[in-house]
């Protein structure tokens, strides 16, 4: 049996391409692979540093599912309150907060990403090549 460290050393090799499971010393599929997507998303959203943003394809494609980019938005604001799934480091391509039917999230989005040194500019755009995660 895998360790959870041996899992992600395994997924950290995989790079850009979770799908390709042929890497040296990965003797099986990291368990991630094996959940629903939602547990492959979450798993990659929480691993999205402090400081820094994914894209909702950006984090479709890592979890193995690209062109999935809707879903990643489904999952997280199907999330439970008092998740500790970082889902405010998720924005859309254009480095927007994605609008919603309440503005709460969006205010609250802004806040914690914010907090955490990311810096908006009059149009309430960041900047993807700034704070974009880099895997």
């Amino acid at each position: 049996m895998f360790s959870v460290s041996t899992l992600v050393v395994c997924f950290d090799e995989l790079s850009f391409h979770p799908h390709n499971l042929k890497v040296p010393g990965c003797l099986m599929k990291p368990k991630f692979m094996k959940k629903d997507n939602a547990s492959r998303i979450t798993f990659m959203v929480r691993r999205i540093p402090l400081g820094n943003v994914a894209t909702y394809g950006q984090v479709a494609t890592l979890a193995g599912l690209p062109q999935h980019a809707r879903q990643v938005g489904a999952v997280l604001r199907s999330l439970p309150d008092g998740s500790d799934v970082p889902w405010h480091r998720v924005v859309n391509s254009q480095g927007r907060i994605s609008l919603r039917h309440d503005d709460v999230f969006e205010r609250l989005q802004r806040h914690e990403l914010q907090n955490e040194g990311i810096v908006f500019d009059d149009t309430g755009k960041l900047d993807l090549s700034v704070y974009q995660w880099r895997p």
